[in-house]
């Protein structure tokens, strides 16, 4: 299976519809096989497979938020947000790496324990002095 990386490669585009997609995918790769591209109506510019394959100008349009969960707000330490009642959200990261990283996340889930408590107390106007059962981690 061939697969196509370059717009120009894309014979059925005009040479017009090329110039204008080369700033899309300086910034996005590209990247289709020659099966999904064979299924195009080319004739059509709102064909819906050509419209999920090939670029849009648009795709360059600033919009939406950073923050769309506004985790500044609901962060009760960093990396735990609190925003239901009877819900946290961990917000951990895939790209930690190394014996310094584990070190991290093990004292990361101490703080964790500890903040997740004092949240459960909060929450169910526990007083600090009535024991509660120890969270596994």
């Amino acid at each position: 299976m061939r697969y196509i990386t370059q717009i120009d490669q894309l014979e059925y585009l005009s040479e017009t519809e090329k110039e204008e997609l080369r700033s899309v995918t300086e910034q996005f790769a590209f990247r289709c096989n020659e099966y999904y591209l064979s299924l195009i109506n080319w004739d059509d510019p709102d064909d819906p497979i050509r419209r999920i394959i090939i670029p849009d100008i648009h795709e360059l349009e600033e919009w939406g938020r950073f923050d769309p969960s506004d985790e500044k707000t609901y962060c009760v330490i960093p990396g735990l947000e609190h925003k239901y009642n009877s819900t946290v959200l961990l917000l951990v990261s895939m790209f930690v790496m190394g014996s310094a990283a584990t070190v991290s996340v093990n004292v990361f889930l101490r703080i964790l324990r500890t903040n997740v408590s004092m949240i459960c107390r909060r929450q169910l106007n526990i007083s600090n002095n009535i024991p509660m059962l120890p969270m596994c981690c």
